[in-house]
């Protein structure tokens, strides 16, 4: 069952004791569960499935009754409502609403069909009517009017009032085949709403909210409510990054049915809320240290300042910092909204009366345009406005609604900025281009930055290094954090050869004294590698610890993949399962696939193929290659499915369309064996040169041996050698391996004994077992001058332990054909290993046979 989009403002409601029957349906008050401090947090919840005369929904219900739990949980007495019909409603509200007191924290939950007529949205009780033509005026007598409600809600003299509307469903009366009161679909907007209000939408406009993802989608609560109620676990969440996060999770997870529904809200709030206000658990100071790359900012980070990097200096500075934090709701040890007008103000209270706003400028009209669009990172974005990252925009809406404040307000640059980042999001570069300019030329530090980044990238216009770091650099010295780390990363990718290693940890330094998350990462990636600084692994992690605390996916995940490794702190893979939920849960596909592969190998959690399957499809639905890819060895290998090599090609083929050079790789694969499809080495060879060129050596050795076997092509031992070179240039210990074969049978090179006994010494040292035997052939061999028998048995054992079918079929079946002293110091091997017990006699009968055989088993 779809649920169309309205979100209702909640109030904090708290929950009472007793159970009373209403007319048709039931009403319950719970009291709170004890909590610390004592302030008033009162909780109106409803929910109404059974509707007698229009369509009923699946989940309301449970959905008002885990949230009516979960917020007596957190220190609320709940007024929780179930199937009420107009006259329970409304006796629950006004008892509702005559418990509120002054200074009371205030939320409201309702799930049920709601309606927009002649421009209001009402809630409707589960007896409303079926309409008739003409019945639009009844309708505001059966139905509770929510513009009432909001009013009621801030003239109660509650500090917080925070609406959820989980109400966005289709327009229930269309079924009926009467008219549509106006409505196409369902409720409406409600416009602003009044001050002191946070408004939360369960899905945005002209969307329908999904009640579940489908048939075999067992959870009881709709897509928004179970992730609402997961986020209400976690202290001190602030209700904007709350709501940040719901959005992303919401979509990402709605977009795998081929669903959209990105909830929205409206912020009226001055200051910070937070549901859950327990103690955060203390965080260890030694966390993962990780390898992962340097990050920009652009698509999915817009990163948001901490006012702890003021420097406070006497008592003085001391107070007005505290006058500016509870100005502003901010904390003092954790990223927040709003630091570039907290500075300001802070500035001025200490006397420096150029510092820039005042405080009536900071309260200026906040429009839709500021609510779609804004910036977290932009210094011009009004204080009470959160900001949207990039990746949520919604660009259709945002856009309309920036060039509507553009024309209204044509002397405010941030307008600019705005209109330009919604055209940018819907790619359209030239008119981004031109609107960044223009805000860049008044001012606007953010539309430098992003018009850099166009420039950086060659989006709508010639790519141009120069002018890039030009703008970032303006940027940068009007304080732009997202700059900064640009100018750092143009060092990192060879763009800036006159910038060294310390210039560009200076430059992620500063970024992150303004509290940027990728800054933050980056220098963590420094001390990690000892680029630039001394490498420190302790260092490391506490700043892969820091962004990973300010919500930054690669973080998460950073710190999950040590928890994996062991490296630095000792193995938890439950900690690191914790980590990747975590990022998976702010948007990491990536890390959706890393906890496909715990499954899949059992590491911190039962083994369950299935699960494994579940996480990488996810993965794959959002785009993530590397999930299309894994889907496709589940497949070929049957794991945890039917094995079907034929499905596995189509996912290896998507993977590789994606730029996979894994997909490019198993899908060449496929193609050379002609296991799922016909044999075609073409294909074969055009896959696996195209996984070279992505920088796979796997591939560049199997285009070396299709080469040397006249696959699709000509053998040709020059080209042959050239990729094996390229392949051990990269590592490759097979490819180290096959030059020493090379050398040795002087294919494509004179023979040379000693070049080959290095290349397979080199293959061997990277523990290629096919490259221990060949030292082992190497040393018993009478033909070459280093013959020792001693190190000939040496690398026959280590090849065995290593796995080398070739090593135990040769001594299972052509032991003779090797010297008998070479034999014989084999024996003794074996014996002073514990694996035999015979005679020192150089035959390999049955004994010395089995115990051949028990070693390659026991492994190194």
């Amino acid at each position: 069952m779809l649920r169309h989009c309205i979100a209702i403002p909640v109030a904090v409601l708290l929950l009472l004791t007793q159970l009373s029957s209403v007319l048709g349906g039931t009403t319950e008050v719970l009291r709170p569960e004890p909590v610390e401090g004592n302030l008033s947090r009162i909780a109106l919840v409803i929910g109404n499935n059974d509707y007698e005369y229009v369509t009923d929904l699946d989940n309301p219900i449970n959905d008002a009754t885990s949230v009516g739990e979960k917020l007596r949980g957190l220190g609320f007495t709940v007024h929780l409502g179930l199937d009420l019909d107009i006259f329970g409603l409304s006796e629950l509200i006004d008892n509702f609403l005559s418990r509120i007191e002054d200074g009371s924290e205030v939320v409201v939950f309702y799930a049920g069909h709601g309606l927009e007529v002649q421009g209001s949205n009402y809630l409707l009780p589960v007896d409303v009517p079926a309409l008739s033509v003409d019945g639009e005026r009844k309708l505001r007598h059966r139905a509770i009017n929510l513009t009432t409600l909001l009013l009621d809600l801030e003239a109660s003299g509650a500090n917080v009032s925070l609406v959820i509307l989980d109400s966005c469903r289709e327009n229930p009366f269309q079924s009926n085949g009467t008219r549509s009161l106006g409505a196409a679909r369902g409720m409406g907007d409600l416009g602003t709403p009044p001050d002191g209000l946070f408004v939360i939408y369960s899905a945005g406009a002209n969307q329908l909210a999904l009640d579940n993802l489908g048939p075999g989608d067992a959870n009881p609560n709709g897509l928004f409510t179970r992730h609402f109620l997961r986020l209400l676990d976690e202290p001190q969440l602030g209700i904007r990054d709350m709501m940040l996060r719901l959005r992303t999770v919401v979509r990402e997870e709605a977009s795998q049915v081929r669903h959209k529904q990105t909830p929205a809200y409206y912020d009226q709030l001055i200051g910070e809320f937070k549901l859950n206000q327990r103690q955060k658990p203390a965080v260890a100071q030694s966390q993962p240290v990780v390898q992962e790359d340097r990050v920009s900012t652009k698509t999915n980070v817009a990163d948001i300042s901490s006012p702890s990097a003021i420097a406070i200096r006497n008592p003085e500075e001391e107070s007005c910092f505290l006058e500016a934090t509870r100005e502003f709701g901010l904390e003092t040890t954790a990223a927040t909204r709003g630091y570039h007008d907290f500075v300001k103000l802070f500035e001025q209270c200490v006397g420096n009366e150029d510092a820039g706003l005042s405080q009536a400028e900071l309260t200026e009209e906040i429009t839709m345009c500021d609510h779609l669009a804004a910036s977290p990172d932009d210094p011009m974005r009004p204080a009470g406005v959160a900001g949207v990252y990039f990746g949520d925009i919604d660009g259709p809406e945002a856009a309309e609604a920036c060039s509507q404040a553009v024309a209204d307000h044509p002397d405010k640059p941030r307008f600019l900025f705005q209109q330009a980042r919604a055209l940018d999001y819907l790619d359209r570069d030239a008119e981004a281009i031109d609107l960044y300019a223009s805000a860049a030329a008044a001012g606007s530090a953010a539309s430098m930055n992003n018009l850099g980044l166009m420039y950086l990238n060659g989006e709508g216009t010639v790519k141009d290094l120069v002018r890039a770091r030009e703008l970032f650099t303006q940027a940068a010295a009007l304080g732009h954090s997202d700059a900064m780390v640009e100018l750092g990363l143009m060092h990192d990718r060879g763009q800036a050869e006159d910038m060294t290693r310390a210039d560009e940890f200076d430059w992620y330094r500063k970024s992150a004294n303004l509290g940027n998350r990728a800054a933050i990462n980056n220098i963590g990636v420094m001390y990690r590698d000892g680029q630039g600084v001394a490498q420190d692994a302790e260092e490391a992690a506490k700043w892969f610890t820091r962004a990973a605390n300010l919500n930054f996916p690669k973080a998460m995940r950073n710190l999950a993949d040590l928890y994996v490794s062991g490296e630095g702190i000792p193995p938890n893979p439950a900690e690191a399962l914790k980590w990747y939920r975590l990022a998976a849960d702010n948007g990491s596909t990536d890390a959706m696939v890393d906890i496909g592969i715990l499954y899949e190998n059992g590491t911190g959690v039962p083994q369950d193929n299935a699960q494994a399957f579940i996480w990488y499809e996810k993965a794959a639905n959002l785009g993530n290659s590397y999930g299309l890819n894994n889907i496709g060895i589940l497949y070929r290998d049957g794991i945890g499915v039917k094995e079907d090599p034929a499905e596995a090609l189509s996912w290896f083929l998507k993977s590789a369309a994606d730029g996979n050079e894994e997909g490019m790789y198993n899908a060449a694969d496929l193609y050379e064996s002609g296991t799922g499809t016909q044999r075609d080495y073409a294909k074969a060879l055009d896959w696996y040169r195209k996984a070279a060129e992505q920088g796979n050596s796997a591939a560049m050795v199997n285009i070396g041996l299709m080469i040397y076997e006249g696959k699709g092509t000509d053998p040709d031992p020059k080209e042959e050698m050239d990729w094996y070179q390229k392949a051990a240039s990269l590592g490759n210990r097979a490819a180290m391996n096959n030059i020493g074969v090379m050398h040795r049978e002087g294919e494509g090179v004179p023979p040379d004994f000693v070049k080959a006994r290095e290349w397979f010494q080199k293959s061997a040292d990277e523990g290629f077992p096919l490259a221990m035997y060949n030292l082992a052939e190497y040393y018993a061999g009478s033909r070459y001058k280093e013959q020792s028998y001693e190190i000939a048995a040496f690398w026959m054992e280590m090849s065995l332990r290593s796995g080398s079918e070739r090593a135990l079929n040769e001594l299972s079946d052509n032991a003779q054909a090797w010297p008998s002293d070479f034999r014989k110091t084999f024996q003794e091997r074996l014996l002073n290993a514990g694996f035999y017990s015979g005679a020192i006699d150089g035959a390999f009968g049955r004994q010395t046979l089995t115990a051949v055989n028990r070693i390659f088993d026991a492994g190194g």
